[in-house]
């Protein structure tokens, strides 16, 4: 079967990148991926239909294609004290230079609300202030994809549903 449009597949997605001379890769098991109606990588399409029956497809994106570039505009200046203290196991957290943490402890940030979950990167500390990095921590990385699909299997009828971006799934988790 490799007409795609009227099929459900179960794929895996693999992102990798490098940092730092490190290399680096995370992964997803998609179930249920509707190809008439979901968003899949670009390029996946047209590989596939250049390669029917293939099991796997590998794309590279440039920095910028899939993710914005990095924005300095995205880097937050807060002050200590609009940091609020989590405890966690009777241990107070307190930001740490390159760590992650969740924007939802962070107050006078316009759209930023206590239970936003989506990271931010403590990337500067100072006595009063520290940085808040929003950008994606893969901005500016060049990004390989490969996607696997397992299974494939006619669609009995489409009842319209939600739309999920694959790519931006495995990227965010």
């Amino acid at each position: 079967m490799t007409n795609y449009d009227d099929a459900l597949a179960t794929m895996t997605f693999r992102v990798g990148w490098e940092h730092d001379g490190i290399r680096h890769s995370d992964g997803l098991h998609a179930q249920r991926v509707n190809f008439w109606r979901d968003i899949l990588p670009a390029g996946l399409g047209e590989a596939l239909a250049r390669q029917p029956g293939a099991a796997s497809v590998a794309l590279s994106f440039e920095p910028g294609r899939v993710l914005p570039v990095a924005d300095r505009a995205a880097v937050h200046r807060v002050r200590r004290a609009d940091v609020e203290r989590r405890r966690l196991a009777g241990i107070e957290i307190e930001p740490r230079y390159g760590r992650f943490y969740p924007r939802g402890m962070l107050r006078g940030v316009p759209g930023v609300f206590r239970e936003n979950i989506q990271p931010f990167r403590c990337t500067g500390l100072e006595a009063e202030w520290l940085a808040a990095d929003f950008n994606h921590p893969l901005s500016g990385k060049k990004l390989a994809v490969a996607v696997a699909v397992k299974d494939l299997r006619p669609k009995f009828e489409e009842h319209g549903g939600t739309t999920t971006d694959w790519l931006e799934t495995t990227l965010t988790g």
